[in-house]
């Protein structure tokens, strides 16, 4: 599969895309629309639908799975573009006390 995005400049520039995308205006109703329905098929899976079939409600978990996806895409792309800073102790995690005190000694 090719990578769209390939670089770090790339994805900086999709993230800050979707980071607008989140705040447009058309965006906020999208995903009213699909608030709303993912409501209306969580009920419908929940509270069941006269004569529905087995196959009926894989398709509907189908359908919530895939709405909720698309409703969270632009969050999910960001975190996903986002790097994270991996964050490392200051101190060794498996030092004697006295060699966190040397440590720190040193520090002043």
């Amino acid at each position: 599969m090719k990578d769209l995005f390939p670089t770090k400049d790339d994805k900086e520039i999709a993230s800050n895309n979707f980071r607008n995308l989140l705040r447009h205006p058309g965006w906020k109703q999208v995903e009213m629309i699909l608030d709303e329905n993912i409501s209306l098929v969580r009920e419908q899976i929940e509270n069941g639908v006269e004569g529905e079939t087995k196959d009926d409600i894989e398709r509907r978990r189908a359908n919530l799975k895939l709405q909720q996806g698309l409703r969270n895409l632009p969050s999910k792309m960001i975190k996903d573009f986002t790097p994270t800073d991996s964050v490392s102790p200051e101190h060794d995690p498996y030092s004697t006390p006295d060699e966190i005190k040397q440590e720190l000694d040193k520090d002043k």
